[in-house]
Parts: C-alpha cells; structure tokens; sequence
C-alpha cells in the first residue's frame, strides 16, 4: 500500500490526475483516494492548483530575442589566461586561503612526485639488511620476480 507522504509526492510530481501517473501506481493512488477524504482533499486542492497555472497568462518573448543574445555574448571580449602561471594565479585567486596552505601543498605534492619518479631499487639499496631479511621473510614470492 502506498504511503500517504509517497502519495503526496507522487501526486505534486505526476500532477492531479491519477490516469496520467506512471502504471504501476494507478491502482494504489486510486485505492487511496477513494478510501481516504484527506488524499481526497489533496488532489482538489492539486486540481485547482492545475487550473490556476493554466488560467495564467505567461508573457511571450520578443521575436528574435534569443538570436540578441547569442549575438550579444559573441560580441564580449572573452578573457583567457595567457600562461600557465597566470591560470594558476586566476584559479587560486578565488580561493583566499593562507600562504601557509599553499607551501605545504607544495610540499605535498613535491612528496608524491618524488614518491612516483624514484626508482624501487634506490629504496632497496637504502633499506638496512635487518629489514631486508624481514621482507624476504614476510613476502617470499616478490623475490622470484
């Protein structure tokens, strides 16, 4: 059985009547309807609702009034940024944050660049033997390769 808040929404997003809503609904919202003077309520106000908007006069744009526009927006000087520093200094620009922020960042990043660019075996040559015997011992299968 549909809930009284699912038939709500359903009911201001399929509008008031019933036979226009998804199939699978029809049956639950129309039980619900005719067994409950609340939901009953709630589709006449939705119908009225309905018939408000259709009454309404909507005022109707100028002949050519999208093609103004679009001309209008091709006229405007489009700003870009001439050099990679000055995108940064445009995107950063927006973000106020303190200088303090922006070197550790920088720190971050210099981190995990160095992190992808050196090579496994430098580290390995770097690793003392005690913590090599370890490894060895704890993954036996990375020394076949």
């Amino acid at each position: 059985m549909m809930s009284i808040e699912k038939f709500k929404e359903y009911l201001s997003l399929y509008g008031a009547d019933i036979s226009r809503w998804p199939a699978g609904m029809r049956r639950e919202a129309d039980a619900l309807v005719k067994d409950n003077p609340m939901m009953r309520n709630a589709v006449d106000e939705e119908r009225a609702f309905e018939r408000v908007l259709e009454q309404r006069a909507l005022p109707q744009a100028p002949a050519g009034l999208a093609d103004r526009i679009v001309a209008a927006a091709a006229l405007m000087p489009q700003a870009s940024p001439k050099g990679f520093g000055e995108w940064l200094q445009r995107l950063f620009g927006e973000f106020h944050l303190p200088s303090p922020v922006y070197a550790m960042s920088l720190v971050l990043m210099l981190g995990f660049a160095l992190g992808l660019f050196l090579p496994a075996q430098e580290m390995a040559m770097q690793t003392p033997p005690g913590e090599a015997v370890m490894a060895s011992l704890l993954y036996p299968d990375e020394g076949l390769l």
